[in-house]
């Protein structure tokens, strides 16, 4: 296990992760099986958590696609890294377009 990926598990379950998905593919690639299971499993009140934003996501695109989906399912999404991405407040959510736009540049 790489020192990155360790450092990562250490952080999610300092934050009382009760389930850690791993993913093996890129967060570019749309066709990746552990964010399907995640994303199928979600019910109201989870809270999905991710070390940074790009762990879960490349683009605007799918910031938006994923964000939405946890949403709609009546869950939560929050980045450690960053405590304004939070989608329980206004500012949470409108922090969360800007880091998408940044993520979108870093993926080119």
């Amino acid at each position: 296990m790489g020192a990155l990926h360790k450092a990562q598990l250490e952080q999610l379950t300092a934050a009382k992760c009760s389930i850690i998905y791993q993913e093996k593919a890129s967060s570019a690639r749309d066709d990746r099986k552990e964010l399907a299971r995640m994303m199928k499993g979600l019910q109201a009140g989870d809270l999905v958590m991710v070390t940074r934003i790009d762990r879960l996501m490349r683009s605007i695109f799918q910031m938006f696609r994923i964000v939405s989906h946890i949403v709609d399912a009546g869950a939560n999404f929050r980045e450690l890294s960053q405590p304004l991405a939070d989608t329980t407040t206004s500012s949470g959510r409108m922090y969360l377009a800007i880091l998408s736009g940044f993520a979108d540049l870093n993926a080119r």
